[in-house]
């Protein structure tokens, strides 16, 4: 009787464990790192050193949020975003608020939201962290001025 009663604590035991680490494995999984781009969000294309260029986004959503690193699935290596090339947003009709998490300065193409109509460009509202440099910030802006963003709808929040 006295093993019946160990065996079966044992097997409590045992299956509550793989429950909740099943439970934390799916969890995990549930939530990953919202600051980096998912590799179906876009596509990239290496441009030298650590650096890789914003070809296209290919996932079509009301916002999207770029902290500037992209890891390759191959190599596991980690990339710099460096550039916003010409029609980078041309599929991302849906574009409501573009959030930019990243710190250093990147370039953004004045044809980078190609594709889309004026309108539709107006309404896109741009949101840069605070972390971003006075100077990275100026430049950006004018950069995104040039694509066809308002003045008025890009701005540094806490993000």
């Amino acid at each position: 009787m006295g093993k019946n009663i160990a065996r079966k604590a044992l097997c409590m035991i045992l299956a509550l464990s793989l429950v909740l680490g099943t439970a934390a494995m799916a969890f995990a999984a549930g939530s990953p790192n919202k600051n980096l781009i998912p590799k179906e969000t876009a596509t990239y294309v290496k441009t030298g050193g650590s650096n890789v260029a914003m070809k296209e986004v290919t996932k079509n959503q009301k916002a999207l949020l770029y902290d500037g690193k992209v890891q390759d699935p191959k190599t596991k290596k980690w990339y710099k975003v460096a550039k916003i090339n010409a029609g980078a947003f041309s599929k991302a009709t849906k574009l409501k608020v573009l959030k930019i998490k990243w710190k250093h300065q990147v370039t953004v193409d004045k044809k980078a939201f190609k594709g889309l109509s004026k309108k539709q460009i107006k309404k896109i509202k741009v949101k840069v962290t605070k972390k971003m440099s006075k100077k990275n910030f100026k430049k950006l802006k004018k950069q995104l001025k040039k694509a066809g963003i308002k003045s008025k709808n890009i701005k540094r929040v806490k993000l």
